[in-house]
């Protein structure tokens, strides 16, 4: 029965990629004809939901997804195709360096949860492929703690790819330095998060003695409660 539901899921999802294919076929023959521009068919032809339903086929036609990730469903694959093109990566690309088991099977339990964790994943991917392009390479588990930390807000500047670079070179296991790194974003975070907290009672605070200056500058003496 499972395997019945995810062969529908399937084939759905194939329907609607080949749908992509064709309206991206229709695309090309409507500039070729120059008589209007693609966006302005659409818009003659189909509804505003229905012109970013064909947009999305036709994202996920061309971003050449490996089937296995069909079963992910419409939805799901449409998010990752967009946040894999944030990345500037290709949908399989963001797949296999980005999502894990774990957040597979966290995708199964709380969609909420995983809609927020794949925004997290486009600032890891992007930052990953910046420091494998100047020549910094993590081991399995590095990759592992680096994920952990950037989904706990850990951003490396220039200056951390440059020491974890000359580290690497001397055979300096960055695993729990980028623990450490994780806990010190954690922290920045908590008390930014307590700044912005005080800075909104001050404000009140100045707008609630503000009321009561006002009030008293403009009642009389005797008008004033005991």
């Amino acid at each position: 029965e499972l395997n019945s539901g995810n062969n529908i899921k399937i084939g759905l999802v194939k329907i609607k990629i080949q749908l992509g294919e064709k309206f991206q076929e229709l695309k090309e023959e409507v500039a070729m004809s120059e008589i209007e521009k693609w966006s302005t068919f659409l818009n003659n032809k189909f509804s505003i939901d229905l012109t970013r339903t064909i947009h999305n086929y036709m994202r996920l036609a061309m971003a050449d997804i490996d089937e296995k990730y069909y079963t992910l469903g419409i939805f799901d694959l449409i998010k990752i195709e967009s946040a894999s093109r944030t990345a500037k990566l290709t949908f399989n690309e963001f797949m296999e360096n980005g999502i894990t088991q774990d957040d597979l099977d966290l995708r199964k339990n709380n969609a909420d949860e995983w809609s927020r964790l794949i925004k997290k994943r486009v600032e890891y991917v992007k930052n990953l492929k910046e420091m494998e392009e100047k020549g910094l390479t993590l081991t399995e588990q590095e990759q592992d703690a680096f994920r952990i930390a950037s989904d706990n807000g850990f951003r490396p500047t220039q200056n951390d790819i440059v020491d974890f670079k000359e580290k690497k070179k001397n055979k300096v296991d960055l695993v729990p330095i980028l623990s450490e790194r994780m806990l010190r974003s954690q922290l920045n975070n908590q008390v930014s998060k307590n700044i912005l907290t005080a800075e909104a009672q001050l404000a009140n605070y100045r707008e609630d003695l503000s009321e009561i200056l006002s009030y008293l500058k403009n009642t009389p003496p005797g008008d004033m409660s005991t």
